[in-house]
């Protein structure tokens, strides 16, 4: 039976990463948490009250053009914002997946597959037979 003792990734690139191979999913619900975060922390800091202004305003007859034109705009930051939100967690997505590795494959040709190997027949090469010890 003849083994083959290969490595599946040289050590010098293993040395690189600081993560481990298998780590995708956890990068993935760490890129989710990390947007549910970000997420809530807008909705109540921005996207809430903006609404609330809203409400208010419409609600009360107070609106003016000046009123309309602010309503306007804090429905197009919000909306601005909304935008930016999902455009960072296709990125963030995007960055978790390692989607770089399909359209840059590695370097098939300096990795030559390991050779077959017999290790009988290489001592039998390195074997020294001593003549002196030879019986008579």
């Amino acid at each position: 039976m003849v083994r083959r003792f290969t490595s599946s990734t040289p050590s010098s690139r293993r040395a690189c990463s600081p993560f481990p191979r298998g780590s995708i999913a956890l990068r993935l619900l760490l890129v989710l948490w990390a947007f549910v975060a970000l997420l809530g922390v807008v909705s109540v800091v921005w996207l809430i009250p903006a609404l609330e202004a809203r409400k208010a305003v419409r609600s009360a007859g107070m609106a003016t053009t000046q009123s309309l034109r602010d309503i306007h705009l804090m429905s197009g930051v919000a909306l601005l914002l909304v935008t930016l939100l999902l455009a960072a967690l296709l990125i963030g997505l995007m960055l978790a997946m390692r989607g770089g590795r399909f359209f840059k494959p590695r370097d098939a040709a300096g990795q030559a597959p390991t050779p077959p190997f017999d290790a009988w027949s290489e001592a039998g090469k390195r074997l020294e037979i001593d003549e002196s010890d030879e019986p008579k």
